[in-house]
């Protein structure tokens, strides 16, 4: 299934379990969903069986939001307590969908609690009381934890889940993985292949050179983590700056994302660290797991300089990590989005892209560790394995999960084949039913619709009504996309998309560009620039500052040179 025909599915307002293998973009998809559902207005909940994958997408934890916490069992007194907390009620009785990330960690007894919570405030008669639930995730990544000894539980054992009519998503484009030999391989692994042929595959890569002498080196304990990155910060010479995280809002949601914000609140850093970025760049100059290293800091604001392992050079300025409340508040905690990189556990690596890495599978102790791990990379050739060789537990898949997987594959044929004998007249009749009758969301007039999500972008391209194609990258900037980002959907140059956005301009045409904005400091000093040289070409500003800035850079500075 394709990513569009996945977001079609949930625009239809089906309850989905959104899945396939690591590097398929399940994420990706989540994040169109979300824009669309805040574009028309939607009350919608974003939530993850974990705080890292939560903050990723600006949630909370599911049993946070929820209101569940840690319990295990929910009878008359639980729900006695939470009918105390009116916050939690308001959310509960006005979200329309709910979206929970990373479900290979969810217990399926928390399922089961939130299906009862929501029966019993909204509509006893129907699955989650009615809202629309999206369960994301790879079952053959971790599972749940577990007490000692006991096996894992998977959601999809939950009684919920057989009630809940989840309709299936599985994405089968490989977005990650650029090479056969891995691809192979990770893929023998989700079939429970012979351990044996797994291992002779991974004994190539024993203590094998790489493109790099700096690889991230996933560690399965945090322990050893913490301890490997700063016995390497303190050899390296200097002293270390410190970067103080910021933070406002309420403070429960304040300390949540202290702990679980993947950029940590007290950064040391020191020329020569080895780092990695933990958020995407809205400019499309890095994004999450991009490695690289810290090669000074600015004069002025203290930010550090890092020269990324493809090669660019990059200021790393604060950004921010959201949780937006009902009343529009929200807490927000800014961060240099970085992390020390010359370690890090598998588990935090999840939903990670690494250039390079360095494991030691003797030490797995959980089913999916090993697929985890191995599935960051990009090539088999941009794997190291260290330690003392590959146990079973590194190379062991869940046989529930493969039989559930199986079935997974043949209900998104069956999806997608229902999905295709829709015209594209009854699909947007329908979302827009959805949206307005069930949902209760807005729906702007026919002319200023954004299109719907399709099946087939070629046919639907063919039959919808014409737009120019400024007017597409126009509509692309409004929902706070970068040029590399509109490029990349488009299949157009770069250079090309800026084009468009200062033709627009030109045309007197109001756009959205305060995500495009420099940092103050920089455009200060090139804006100072552009006067000097008497003009708005960039050649001769790029010039002026020595090179400093890129072309990029110069030109979004100068769309703001009329303040």
């Amino acid at each position: 299934m394709t990513q569009n025909e996945a977001l079609t599915l949930l625009a239809l307002g089906h309850n989905a379990i959104l899945t396939g293998e690591a590097g398929t973009g399940k994420t990706h998809v989540l994040r169109r969903y979300l824009a669309y559902l805040a574009r028309h207005r939607v009350p919608h909940a974003v939530t993850a069986s974990t705080g890292i994958a939560a903050v990723a997408l600006g949630g909370q934890t599911l049993h946070a939001w929820s209101g569940i916490g840690v319990r295990e069992v929910w009878g008359e007194k639980e729900f006695a307590e939470l009918e105390k907390k009116k916050d939690v009620l308001a959310r509960l009785r006005a979200v329309q969908v709910l979206v929970v990330d990373e479900v290979s960690m969810l217990h399926p007894r928390q399922l089961d609690m939130v299906d009862a919570i929501l029966r019993r405030l909204r509509d006893f008669t129907k699955p989650f009381g009615g809202v629309q639930v999206v369960l994301a995730g790879d079952f053959f990544q971790l599972p749940p934890v577990t007490r000692a000894g006991e096996p894992p539980a998977y959601v999809f054992e939950s009684a919920a889940f057989a009630k809940g009519e989840f309709l299936v998503c599985y994405l089968a484009r490989q977005y990650r993985q650029e090479d056969a030999a891995l691809l192979r391989l990770l893929r023998a692994l989700r079939a429970g292949g012979e351990k044996e042929d797994l291992k002779a595959v991974l004994r190539t890569r024993f203590r094998a050179p790489l493109e790099t002498d700096e690889p991230v080196v996933l560690y399965t304990h945090h322990a050893a983590t913490e301890e490997k990155n700063a016995a390497r910060l303190a050899a390296l010479p200097g002293k270390a700056r410190t970067f103080a995280a910021r933070a406002r809002g309420a403070p429960a949601l304040v300390s949540f994302l202290k702990k679980t914000c993947p950029a940590p609140p007290l950064l040391s850093l020191k020329e020569g660290a080895r780092v990695m970025c933990v958020k995407n760049d809205p400019r499309g100059r890095y994004v999450n797991g991009s490695l690289g290293v810290v090669e000074g800091f600015d004069p002025a604001s203290g930010a550090p300089l890092v020269r990324l392992d493809e090669g660019a050079l990059v200021w790393l300025a604060p950004e921010e990590w959201r949780i937006e409340a009902e009343d529009g508040a929200g807490t927000v905690y800014t961060q240099i989005p970085l992390r020390l990189a010359w370690a890090i556990t598998v588990h935090k690596s999840q939903g990670m892209t690494l250039s390079a890495l360095e494991t030691d599978l003797s030490r797995a102790f959980a089913p999916g560790m090993g697929y985890v791990a191995l599935s960051r990379a990009r090539r088999l050739s941009s794997i190291r394995l260290v330690g003392g060789g590959v146990n079973d537990m590194a190379l062991t898949t869940d046989a529930r999960v493969r039989r559930f997987d199986a079935h997974l594959k043949r209900y998104a044929r069956e999806a997608r084949e229902a999905l295709a004998a829709l015209s594209h007249t009854a699909r947007r009749r329908a979302m827009r039913e959805v949206l307005r009758d069930r949902f209760g969301g807005t729906i702007p007039h026919d002319k200023d619709a954004p299109r719907a999500p399709r099946a087939s972008p070629v046919r639907a391209e063919k039959k919808a009504p014409k737009k120019t194609s400024r007017e597409k990258t126009a509509a692309l900037l409004a929902e706070g996309r970068g040029v590399e980002e509109i490029a990349h959907v488009r299949s157009i140059a770069a250079a090309t998309v800026r084009g468009h956005i200062d033709a627009l301009r030109a045309e007197g045409r109001a756009l959205s560009l305060a995500h495009l904005r420099p940092p103050s400091r920089v455009l200060r000093e090139i804006h100072k620039a552009f006067r000097a040289c008497g003009g708005t070409r960039l050649t001769p500003v790029y010039r002026a500052l020595g090179e400093k800035y890129s072309y990029d850079t110069l030109w979004r500075a100068r769309l703001f040179l009329e303040e």
